[in-house]
């Protein structure tokens, strides 16, 4: 600890200030402990549940584009897919539920990895040449480049985002309401 100045050890004002300003400050075990986040009331809770679902109804709209994308290129290639009734959504759900079960993380398998790029590339695929198909019966004036690059990023944001937005609300609505 410095000696404080008296009359017999004149010091400095701006050195004692420079050694008060650099003595170390002892740890309490209070300070250490994390803060706890404001209760939040009825109100806020609601809205943002309300929020979430939002949110988690705009990534199903999304994962049904895709999908729509994806039964179309399957409907040019000439599968009369009408045949299947509602059962021809079981080909977009399949594709996502291996996309959701094999999304890479840190420790992943290789083969799974593989099983991803495989379903995830075959996904993109055929969302973008299915938007390309819709995209291309529209009045829209886009030249042939610009009707690929708007389908790639259209069907890149439709064959992977949807997954993760909802994965993200239904994670926040849970803690939500822990």
């Amino acid at each position: 600890m410095p000696l404080m100045p008296t009359a017999t050890t004149p010091r400095s004002t701006a050195n004692f200030l420079q050694e008060l300003v650099n003595e170390s400050v002892p740890s309490s075990p209070i300070a250490n402990l994390p803060r706890r986040a404001a209760p939040m009331g009825m109100y806020e809770r609601w809205l943002n549940t309300l929020a979430y679902l939002s949110i988690f109804g705009l990534a199903i709209l999304i994962w049904w584009i895709g999908a729509q994308f994806t039964l179309a290129f399957l409907a040019g290639l000439g599968l009369n897919l009408a045949v299947l009734g509602t059962a021809q959504w079981f080909i977009p759900i399949i594709i996502t539920a291996i996309e959701v079960a094999c999304w890479p993380r840190r420790a992943i398998n290789y083969h799974v990895l593989a099983v991803f790029a495989l379903v995830g590339g075959l996904d993109l695929i055929t969302s973008v040449i299915g938007c390309v198909r819709w995209l291309s019966n529209q009045q829209l004036s886009l030249s042939s480049a610009w009707l690929w690059i708007f389908s790639v990023v259209i069907a890149a944001l439709c064959a992977f985002w949807p997954e993760r937005l909802a994965r993200a609300a239904i994670g926040e609505l849970g803690r939500l309401w822990r």
